[in-house]
C-alpha cells in the first residue's frame, strides 16, 4: 500500500562493478557511493543472498569483522558520516545461483 511506503534510509548515487566470471565461482568487486537520506542513525543495509564477503572497505579503510554485520541475507554497516564510498569484494558459487534461479547447467 502507498500509505506503507517509507523512503530508503540511504540512497546510492553511483555504482561501479567489476566481474570475474568463472564456472566454479564468480567474484564481484563493487564500489557504491552512498548518501544518508534525511536525519537518522540507521545503518546502511545491503541485501544479497548466497554471497561470500571477501573484503569490505569504507572510504578506502578496511573494516574489521566487529565493524559490520554480515548474515545469510546481507550486510549492515553503521556509518558515521552523511556519505561514503563502500567497496566490497564478494564471491558466489554458480551452483548456488543455478539452484536459486533455475539456470541451465552447462557443465
Amino acid at each position: 500500500r502507498l500509505a506503507d511506503y517509507r523512503a530508503p534510509a540511504w540512497t546510492i548515487d553511483r555504482i561501479e562493478l567489476e566481474f570475474d566470471l568463472d564456472f566454479e565461482a564468480t567474484c564481484v568487486a563493487s564500489r557504491l557511493f552512498v548518501r544518508r537520506n534525511g536525519v537518522h542513525a540507521e545503518p546502511l543495509r545491503l541485501d544479497g543472498e548466497g554471497l561470500q564477503l571477501r573484503a569490505l572497505r569504507v572510504d578506502d579503510r578496511a573494516l574489521g569483522p566487529d565493524e559490520y554485520q554480515h548474515d545469510a541475507r546481507g550486510l549492515s554497516i553503521a556509518l558515521d558520516g552523511d556519505s561514503a564510498a563502500i567497496d566490497t569484494l564478494c564471491e558466489f558459487e554458480l551452483f548456488w545461483a543455478s539452484k536459486q534461479w533455475d539456470l541451465p547447467n552447462f557443465s
